[in-house]
């Protein structure tokens, strides 16, 4: 008799034991159990991630939009763009300058009011229309007051070559020139013609002991120099040669800033500009590439 319960007692385990299994294996492969909800939770969490990743990109991409400053801009041909903030120049983007719109000018000739977008080099649209231009473009913010100035290439002669002479500390003569550019313009807009010379002995065919770049105005006689170097032969490759891109008056000011561009030989240095502003007596740079 009481093996006979104990045979039962072991049977009534054993059955509850199967009937907890079967329902523990029903609910796990039962599509409307657990692994059904985790798959839907899993699909859930994917689409507000992605819906997540969508806003916080478009945020970014607002973000970046609104915060790039459309005013004060100044683009010099495919080179430079610049921008005036809070009196001081600094370095801004062709992206700043993509889309918006402009007083621009090509080899200082006005061409009106227009809208640029840069694709290789700076394309000029009125609207929809695409305007074409030859020559060297100069493009500023609406809300600038900027004048562009006009000025003629001329050639240098013997007074030239002496004043050359003198400010560079050694004899020169007109064939040790490989750059030479001579400016007339209207410097401090008195309706009278003054001179701006760049000069450079680099790039020479035959090695010298020295070269040199040389840029100086000349106003009612007096010279007054903008860039002055004594280049040994190791740093040849370092410097860049001047000539002027641009005359460009602010504000209406007594003296027009100028912009040389600086062309190099190698590629430790991109061609860019360097713009000079007349600070009293002297030119100081007030911003370059």
């Amino acid at each position: 008799m009481k093996q006979n319960k104990i045979i039962i007692i072991i049977f009534i385990v054993i059955s509850l034991f199967l009937a907890s299994f079967l329902v523990i294996n029903r609910l796990y492969n039962d599509p409307d159990g657990f692994t059904y909800n985790n798959e839907t939770n899993m699909n859930n969490n994917e689409e507000n991630n992605n819906v997540t990743n969508n806003v916080t990109q478009n945020k970014d991409e607002n973000y970046e939009i609104s915060t790039i400053d459309k005013d004060n801009l100044l683009v010099l041909d495919n080179q430079s763009v610049w921008q005036l903030s809070n009196g001081l120049w600094q370095k801004s983007s062709k992206e700043a300058a993509t889309g918006s719109t402009f007083f621009v000018y090509a080899n200082n000739k006005t061409l009106g009011k227009y809208t640029l977008k840069y694709v290789k080099k700076w394309n000029v649209f009125n609207k929809d229309d695409y305007i074409p231009y030859n020559g060297y473009l100069i493009a500023y913010s609406l809300n600038f007051n900027i004048g562009v100035k006009s000025f003629t290439e001329v050639s240098l002669n013997s007074n030239d070559i002496s004043t050359i002479s003198s400010l560079i500390g050694f004899n020169v003569n007109d064939s040790m020139l490989n750059y030479k550019y001579k400016y007339e313009l209207d410097l401090n807009n008195d309706d009278k013609k003054d001179n701006l010379i760049c000069v450079s002995n680099l790039d020479s065919l035959n090695e010298v002991s020295q070269y040199f770049n040389l840029c100086y105005t000349l106003i009612n006689n007096n010279t007054t120099i903008l860039v002055k170097d004594l280049i040994e032969k190791s740093a040849y490759y370092d410097y860049p040669v001047y000539k002027l891109n641009a005359l460009l008056r602010f504000n209406n000011n007594t003296f027009n800033n100028i912009v040389l561009q600086k062309g190099y030989f190698s590629e430790v240095n991109s061609t860019g500009n360097v713009m000079f502003e007349r600070k009293n007596s002297t030119y100081e740079i007030a911003m370059e590439d």
